[in-house]
């Protein structure tokens, strides 16, 4: 994490291999009542 107040956080994950990774995706499960409202980078999908 790279900062945190309140309400929210900022956090940065980084994936790393020795070769090319292709087809590979990241599930985060959120507690209830959370959301995504900003991603850089990265293309984000799932349930509204």
């Amino acid at each position: 994490m790279q900062n945190q107040w309140g309400e929210g956080f900022v956090s940065a994950i980084n994936v790393t291999a020795d070769r090319a990774i292709t087809g590979w995706r990241l599930a985060l499960t959120l507690p209830t009542g959370a959301t995504i409202t900003l991603m850089w980078n990265g293309p984000n999908s799932g349930p509204d």
